[in-house]
């Protein structure tokens, strides 16, 4: 087996067409999951939205407002700071959301500031500064084992001091 590094965003990453470690969990479930998987297009629930945005903002913060639409000034909001869905004026503040935020994943100014204060409590830690510092974020690694094409994408690789992080 021999991996390769390369450095690609995470849409071609999805794209790369290999085995990675969601879909053998599928196909130990059954052949049938695994193609069930393949085909379901995946719609991230508000808390994944959420993680995403951590996510991003500490490996990856210069991609962030490419990634993230923050909502603010919002009217009487729901308690994650966002509009409501059941009401009119709720419906209509998600019809312009949907229209400024241009396919990017909305998060409310509340969130951001919950996110930036996470960040800020992590990098408060020594461990924390010296396990993301000099390495690499977000790095996909391809290969094959016995034939089958494989891939995995590591939340932050240190070669130097010989660790990955994910």
């Amino acid at each position: 087996m021999k991996l390769e590094s390369l450095k690609m965003g995470f849409e071609e990453y999805t794209k790369l067409e290999a085995l990675n470690y969601s879909g053998i969990k599928e196909i130990l479930k059954s052949p049938a999951h695994y193609q069930a998987y393949l085909k379901k297009p995946r719609t991230p629930s508000e808390q994944m939205i959420l993680g995403d945005a951590l996510h991003t903002a500490l490996l990856e913060p210069q991609l962030f407002s490419q990634k993230f639409y923050t909502v603010e000034n919002v009217v009487d909001p729901r308690a994650d700071g966002l509009p409501k869905m059941n009401t009119k004026e709720g419906k209509a503040a998600w019809d312009i959301i949907n229209k400024d935020s241009k396919g990017k994943l909305v998060i409310s100014s509340a969130q951001a500031k919950d996110i930036t204060l996470m960040i800020e409590k992590l990098y408060s830690k020594k461990t924390i500064r010296d396990l993301l510092c000099g390495g690499q974020a977000e790095q996909t690694m391809t290969g094959t084992i016995d034939g089958v094409p494989v891939k995995a994408r590591a939340d932050y690789i240190h070669p130097g001091k010989c660790f990955i992080l994910d």
